[in-house]
Formats: C-alpha cells, sequence, structure tokens
C-alpha cells in the first residue's frame, strides 16, 4: 500500500511539472495586414510589437508575400501593442491587444494607401516645361516639410494622406524667374487634376506690376544686383491697393534662404480701409540680399484673387 502511495505520488508530481511545461510552451501567433481599400496583403510591412509578456521580447517582425508575420508568445493574460509601416502607406496602431485573442483568430491590421499629387511647373509665356525649379511643399502630417525639384518635364509629386483635406503650403521658385505661391490647396483637386504653376520671367528694376486679378500669394522677384547691406543701397518701391485690404510684403535674401524661410522680412503692409485707384504709396527700403522677393497676399479669406492695383519697384541708388 506504502508502494502505491509513492508511485502515486510519483505520478501526480509528474503531471503537474508536465502540466507547467505545457503552459510553458510557447504559441504561435499571426498578424495580417492589408491594404484598407483592396483587401489585398501587403509584403515586407514592418510589424513591431511591444508585449507585457515577459516572456516575448520587443520584435520587429517583416510581411511575407501573403502579409501574414508569425510570433510566439506564453502568456496569455498578457497584451501587446503593434505599430505597423509600409511604403506607401500611412501607419497604423493596434493597441492593447490581449494574448488570448490569438487562441482563435489572426490579428488583422489595415493600412490606408498615402495619396500622389503631382506638380507641373511651367514658363508663362512659352508653356515649355521649367527643369529643376525648387518647390517646397508644407503640410502635415505628410509630407511634413520638403524640397523638391522638377524634372526634364517640369514635374515632381509628393505624397499625402487620404485623411488630409488640404495642403498648408507649394512655392515654387527659379533663378531667373518670379516664384508662386500656394496656401490651403484642396486635396480634391489634387487627385483629379495635376496643379500647374506658371512661373514668369525674372522682373528686374524699373519694373511696374499691375497685380490686380492676379491669384493670391502672388509672388513677384526682382534681381537687384549683387549688394549686401554693407553697400548702403536702397531702392523706391511704390504701390497702389484698393477696395480690399490686400497684404503686402518684401523679403530680401537668395532663393535658398527664402525657400528655407530665412529671407529678412523688410517691409510689410496691410491696407485697413478702400481707396481711390491713383492713391500711391512710396517707400524707400534697404537692400540686404541678391533677390528681392513681393508677396501680394488678399487678405480676404474667401476672395479668389488679389485686389492691389499695382507696385514698382525702383532700380539700387546709394543713400
Amino acid at each position: 500500500m506504502k508502494s502505491l502511495r509513492i508511485i502515486l505520488g510519483f505520478i501526480f508530481v509528474a503531471l503537474i511539472t508536465l502540466l507547467a511545461l505545457l503552459m510553458c510552451q510557447p504559441k504561435k501567433a499571426q498578424i495580417e495586414v492589408i491594404d484598407a481599400e483592396t483587401g489585398k496583403p501587403i509584403e515586407d510591412a514592418t510589424v513591431n510589437i511591444e508585449s507585457t509578456d515577459k516572456h516575448l521580447r520587443d520584435v520587429e517582425l517583416t510581411t511575407n508575400e501573403d502579409g501574414i508575420c508569425d510570433f510566439e508568445y506564453r502568456d496569455e493574460k498578457a497584451s501587446l501593442d503593434a505599430s505597423v509601416n509600409a511604403n506607401g502607406y500611412e501607419p497604423a496602431k493596434a493597441e492593447d491587444v490581449e494574448l488570448s485573442y490569438f487562441k482563435n483568430d489572426v490579428l488583422v491590421i489595415s493600412l490606408h494607401p498615402l495619396r500622389t499629387a503631382k506638380i507641373h511647373v511651367i514658363e508663362k509665356e512659352t508653356l515649355q516645361p521649367i527643369e529643376e525649379a525648387a518647390v517646397k511643399v508644407v503640410a502635415f502630417p505628410y509630407p511634413g516639410d520638403i524640397r523638391l525639384n522638377t524634372n526634364s518635364d517640369g514635374i515632381c509629386d509628393f505624397q499625402y494622406a487620404s485623411s488630409q483635406t488640404a495642403i498648408d503650403t507649394i512655392l515654387a521658385v527659379k533663378a531667373g524667374y518670379s516664384g508662386a505661391i500656394y496656401t490651403n490647396v484642396a486635396t480634391s483637386y489634387l487627385a483629379d487634376s495635376t496643379l500647374i504653376i506658371p512661373l514668369e520671367k525674372l522682373k528686374g528694376c524699373d519694373s511696374e506690376i499691375n497685380n490686380s486679378g492676379l491669384p493670391s500669394h502672388a509672388v513677384q522677384t526682382f534681381y537687384l544686383g549683387d549688394y549686401s547691406e554693407d553697400d548702403d543701397m536702397v531702392f523706391l518701391f511704390k504701390y497702389w491697393t484698393c477696395s480690399f485690404p490686400d497684404h503686402i510684403q518684401i523679403y530680401s535674401g537668395s532663393y535658398q534662404s527664402f525657400l528655407e524661410n530665412r529671407a529678412e522680412r523688410i517691409f510689410d503692409f496691410t491696407g485697413t480701409t478702400p481707396c481711390n485707384y491713383d492713391d500711391e504709396h512710396m517707400v524707400m527700403l534697404p537692400i540686404k540680399g541678391p533677390n528681392i522677393f513681393v508677396i501680394v497676399d488678399n487678405a480676404i479669406d474667401d476672395s479668389p484673387n488679389s485686389t492691389a492695383w499695382g507696385f514698382y519697384i525702383g532700380c539700387p541708388q546709394h543713400k
């Protein structure tokens, strides 16, 4: 009888040990990454897992051609967070997923594809493409604050998220040409059409511009010579603005400084009352760089065109 109790004891201990071993055995799990619009698997997506399972280290996985990646876990009471990234898609994340979920199911994570917008920069007079034009795009979360260059066809492109309704700023400049700046560009337009940006040949000093009816945020560039602040040179700026409170800003600096928001603003005028068309304003401004950027911005948000009547840039002269 004593021998039987000993044998039963051994069996009990063995069963407990076996059960413990079985509980500690790793369990297989899968995550599937698919395109949110087509339902097709996404290959080579990166899946980063962070888990409270002490036996499951934080891992980085890559999906196969079926959009699936495998991992193992031990503690069904634990949970995980999965962050997914794939080229051409918005990132996605699954949070606080209990590991017990994987006993019977595959965790499916959908990614929304990024949209592609095309920009075509051309010469206004000839309609010919402008190669190597510098294009600055600002929009968040995509593409952020980036700088692009047009190809031999005058085209460049960027990606944005499907959830974005507008691009904050699109600016195009090219040496020898005036620039163009567009703000709050609707992504619905970019999805259906290429944004064509015409640039005019660079204006020299002693040039008068009739800006009436041009798009808001029109940019005119004037090359005033390779002067510096030490040269003690100034130029005459005359302007006419009527009907609405237009906003006129002048920046001095190189193209690069202008693209990088480092150009110095040397003049800022906002009209506040209606005026007569022949109401002329004049100011003498110092030269602090080789280029002058004149931005005419309509302050009326719902107005499609600028109402500034015109302006004139005089040639440099000593103070």
